[in-house]
């Protein structure tokens, strides 16, 4: 295992909404933060909005928006002076063995599988070099990092279950559900747990059915279910290679933790991907003209004091509502 001191942070899944229109520069109002957990993120201002990140430097900075703009001005010219991207590739092909076997046979891995397979891609398990992957997340968290367990004495076992967790059942204190009139809403604390149309999961059957019998009726009433499942998403460290491009796609905050102690090649889940859906671009993401840009942010930027900034904000739960209304309207 090749290891190599000091680079990134990561945080694997909140999106942040990222102000584009152009408004005048402003600071948000102070609010009582009191008994509310906060968090501490490492945001790569070089490259995200001006207005966004001013505010994401006024966090912790106290400053006027003019001074915090300047700042964010020099980040994003440090950036312009870089040496333009040079195709590399990170990855080392794997033989097959009992770790790499294993992990195929998990449920979890053909889930992944089965979503990649399903946008036209295909995966396979590789080993990656963490300091040369393109990162589309525009922040990481890194206020747990000196508190983690050091990761360098993880054995191959150790590290393949740390890149490719095995799932768990979701237990009853990690969600809450409360009925709310013709529906009900969810709330967690776990990014990874979602709920999805039944027919967004991948390999899920187009329908179910269910017959409820009634002890006095001599057949039973006929019901189409389309259900909205509650899914612990399987966790993997996935990278995907679009163009020439090699893009990390889940498990920021692993990646951090492995290049804080000075891991710096993981095994990973790796994507082909024919086109850039599967890269996984979404609201709060840097966009597909980032990544493919002459200087497009790595993980280890997450680092560089010339390009970052600190952010501190407070912890985030996670909410869905579902709710059964008929509306008639006209044909």
């Amino acid at each position: 295992m090749e290891r190599h001191v000091g680079c990134l942070s990561s945080l694997e899944s909140t999106f942040l909404e990222m102000l584009t229109e152009a408004k005048p520069l402003s600071l948000p109002t102070a609010t009582s933060r009191q008994d509310v957990p906060q968090e501490t993120f490492r945001v790569l201002i070089g490259w995200s909005p001006e207005q966004w990140s001013v505010q994401v430097r006024s966090s912790l900075i106290s400053a006027t928006p003019e001074q915090h703009l300047q700042a964010v001005l020099a980040c994003k010219a440090q950036v312009t002076k870089r040496t333009a991207f040079a195709p590399t590739n990170p990855i080392t092909e794997i033989d097959e063995n009992d770790l790499v076997r294993a992990i195929k046979a998990r449920p979890e891995y053909a889930y992944v599988e089965t979503e990649v397979t399903n946008a036209g891609g295909n995966c396979r398990l590789a080993l990656v070099n963490l300091e040369e992957v393109i990162a589309f997340q525009p922040l990481v968290r890194v206020d747990h990092l000196e508190t983690r367990q050091v990761q360098e004495s993880l054995d191959d076992e150790g590290l393949y279950e740390l890149c490719f967790p095995a799932s768990r059942p979701i237990s009853a204190d990690e969600v809450t559900i409360e009925p709310d009139n013709n529906g009900y809403t969810i709330t967690t604390l776990d990014p990874n747990i979602r709920m999805f149309p039944w027919y967004s999961v991948p390999g899920i059957p187009a329908g179910v059915s269910f017959q409820l019998q009634y002890p006095s009726a001599s057949s039973p009433l006929e019901m189409q279910l389309f259900s909205f499942p509650l899914l612990r998403v399987p966790n993997y460290l996935q990278v995907v290679h679009y163009q020439d491009r090699y893009v990390l796609r889940n498990g920021y905050t692993r990646a951090a933790d492995l290049l804080f102690q000075g891991i710096r090649t993981a095994p990973c889940l790796l994507i082909e991907a024919p086109n850039p859906a599967l890269i996984g671009l979404k609201p709060g993401m840097f966009d597909l003209g980032t990544v493919l840009s002459v200087h497009p942010p790595r993980l280890p930027d997450f680092w560089d004091d010339t390009v970052t900034c600190l952010l501190k904000r407070p912890a985030l739960r996670y909410v869905y509502h579902v709710d059964v209304t008929m509306m008639p309207v006209p044909r």
